[in-house]
């Protein structure tokens, strides 16, 4: 007898219409991942004082003037079961806008590594709190995403994983540092990208 065999949800796409800074009390914000047939959705926001509105591959989000950043995530699931998560980080500030991102101020360890595709930015920037992290690298590799102090040692580690090339990535740093400059650091398959980060209070 013929047997088919279904494969288990595939993670949802990239987002395609989506918003990582939102001011506080901003109503209908969409956030939108690529539709696949088969599959129902579900959506989950870690802050606290949202409302999500819609089931499917899009949905609009409002949040309330007391909302709190956190992680949106959404997955897909199938009759083989529940994929894994697609996740954005999410800030709610004030006035809802990017400050000016920072481009890479020193140059990689191997100079292949200055890849147009390759980017990495924070913000706000300078930041009095929480910051989020955004990156794509132009090849399949393991990412650890670390801050340092001036004196070289490591603060933090925002990130660790596996990612696919040319996906953008966010992590969400909650963590609240003494004033000053931090050098940032990208690594991945031997390359390494950086960045500096200011926190002002």
């Amino acid at each position: 007898a013929a047997v088919t065999v279904n494969p288990l949800a595939a993670q949802p796409g990239a987002f395609t219409a989506s918003a990582s800074v939102v001011k506080l009390g901003t109503s209908n914000v969409v956030y939108t991942v690529p539709s696949v047939t088969g599959v129902t959705y579900t959506w989950r926001y870690s802050g606290k004082g949202t409302t999500i509105t819609g089931t499917t591959n899009s949905v609009k989000i409002s949040f309330s003037a007391s909302a709190t950043s956190g992680t949106l995530s959404v997955t897909a699931t199938n009759g083989c079961g529940t994929s894994i998560a697609r996740t954005m980080a999410i800030i709610l500030n004030n006035n809802g806008t990017k400050s000016d991102t920072l481009v890479v101020i020193n140059p990689p360890v191997d100079p292949s590594a200055l890849n147009l595709s390759n980017e990495f930015k924070v913000y706000p920037n300078p930041s009095n709190g929480p910051a989020i992290f955004e990156f794509r690298i132009g090849e399949n590799a393991h990412v650890k995403l670390d801050i340092f102090s001036m004196n070289g040692s490591r603060v933090a580690r925002v990130y660790e994983g596996d990612v696919e090339a040319g996906i953008p990535q966010t992590a969400l740093y909650e963590q609240y540092l003494p004033t000053g400059l931090y050098p940032c650091i990208l690594q991945y398959n031997g390359k390494m990208i950086t960045l500096k980060f200011a926190v002002r209070h």
